[in-house]
């Protein structure tokens, strides 16, 4: 469905204009959370970077969207490839998140953790509780090395693979509801994630 390996260098007022599945997005409260300016493409990775000042934490953040829908779907299959500066202080996390924006409508985060710890992989509850993990994983994989990340939705169950193996499966936490693709970083350190290629599929049953 969409696929992209980031050939085509980009500022970061530039990365909306040739990358028009990437919508980066500004801080929605005020507090300078998400700079937009971090967000660039050179050397033929994207760069998600991270950049705290004054101990205020500053990431970037954005959403790969599907080109036939505009935005989310329900079900799916996403990978990635993706690396990270050894900083401490500084994280990621890549995700399904609720079209709706409802938490209970169901988080799974395909990469998560602290660029100088291990990578993770989590499904929340859905419904009641969100905050709640249904399944929590720890890959033992640092980020420092290259790695590829892929999630499997469909309806009924939730799977996370690294580097083609199968880390760990949920069939109790199963979101029915349409969700996007986030990416974002954040931290006081500095440092950036490095995406070398992305690739988003439908769930065809």
């Amino acid at each position: 469905m969409y696929a992209d390996d980031f050939t085509t260098t980009a500022s970061s007022s530039q990365v909306a204009r040739s990358y028009p599945r990437l919508t980066p997005y500004p801080d929605g409260s005020g507090g300078g959370k998400y700079q937009t300016e971090l967000i660039n493409v050179s050397g033929g990775n994207l760069q998600i970077g991270v950049q705290g000042s004054g101990g205020q934490a500053q990431g970037a953040a954005l959403t790969i969207t599907n080109p036939t829908t505009q935005w989310g779907q329900t079900y799916g299959r996403y990978s990635i490839r993706f690396r990270a500066d050894r900083t401490s202080d500084s994280g990621a996390a890549m995700m399904l998140w609720p079209d709706s924006d409802v938490w209970a409508d169901g988080e799974t985060d395909c990469v998560e953790g602290d660029f100088d710890g291990t990578i993770h992989s989590f499904n929340h509850r859905v419904g009641s509780n969100p905050e709640q993990n249904s399944l929590a994983v720890d890959t033992g994989a640092n980020w420092q090395e290259w790695h590829v990340s892929t999630v499997e939705w469909t309806p009924t169950a939730v799977r996370f693979y690294l580097d083609g193996q199968l880390v760990g499966t949920d069939t109790s936490a199963v979101s029915r509801a349409s969700r996007h693709w986030v990416i974002q970083t954040g931290g006081t350190g500095s440092g950036s994630l490095q995406i070398d290629w992305v690739a988003m599929y439908q769930y065809t049953g």
